[in-house]
């Protein structure tokens, strides 16, 4: 009695595969291989990064912001919910992580579902420009971006620069908005104060062209430099590797 109460508590602590593992393809040679280790097969044809040591990541691109050259890449997330990834914006000649944007692969759709920005390079206006580059690679790849609920004011008041709208939304003054992860925001007076809508997904505009025009203010002509096929950078943000789809990678 004791031995089969021990194994059903070990089994009920297992912690469940990645989302995203269930829609890789498996290489006919590897099926009978057990777990399938290395690169994934949707990210085969992106070259690794070094340095990232056991946090594997794969370039996508490389940004231009304020005379420094910031690395991005794309690195796996072990939801084990529904299939993610994220964004890593990486200063490789200070070998330091400036932030990450964190994205739900929808199979043809890319959902924004939060952000991540160094404590001491806040308020400096990087969460437009990731923004802006995670939605040229949307744009590069022939997906669609929306967004899961953002509780952060301070994204949502960058995704309705790029004509992002709300779907439902509580709008608050910013200095009423809950604070998030210890994020504070400081906020001016009088006419200066903004409001942000908060608990709400959002939907991208349907002028793609002001959209465009939108990246580029925020880019420059050539910020962003695309390291990636419009193919792979499909498949990075999707995670799909193949026609086949197999639970056991």
């Amino acid at each position: 009695m004791v031995a089969t109460f021990f194994v059903v508590a070990v089994a009920s602590m297992a912690r469940a595969p990645a989302a995203w593992r269930a829609l890789q393809s498996v290489p006919t040679e590897l099926e009978n291989r057990g777990k399938l280790a290395g690169t994934p097969p949707c990210l085969a044809s992106l070259q690794k990064a070094a340095g990232m040591g056991r946090s594997a990541a794969w370039h996508l691109g490389r940004l231009t912001r304020d005379g420094a050259e910031l690395a991005v890449l794309v690195q796996l997330d072990n939801n084990p919910i529904e299939p993610s990834c994220a964004l890593t914006f990486v200063d490789e000649q200070a070998g330091s992580r400036i932030g990450r944007v964190l994205l739900v692969c929808g199979e043809n759709e890319s959902w924004l579902r939060g952000m991540e920005i160094r404590e001491d390079l806040r308020g400096r206006g990087l969460a437009k420009v990731f923004i802006a580059t995670w939605l040229r690679l949307c744009a590069e790849s022939g997906l669609s971006p929306g967004t899961r609920t953002i509780n952060k004011p301070l994204i949502s008041l960058s995704l309705e620069r790029f004509g992002f709208e709300p779907v439902a939304a509580d709008c608050l003054p910013l200095d009423e908005c809950p604070t998030v992860r210890g994020e504070r925001v400081t906020v001016g007076q009088g006419p200066t104060q903004r409001t942000a809508s908060v608990r709400t997904a959002f939907k991208s505009p349907a002028d793609v062209r002001s959209l465009d025009m939108a990246i580029d203010d925020v880019l420059g002509g050539d910020g962003l430099r695309v390291v990636a096929s419009p193919r792979a950078l499909r498949q990075a943000l999707t995670l799909r590797g193949g026609s086949r789809n197999r639970a056991g990678l």
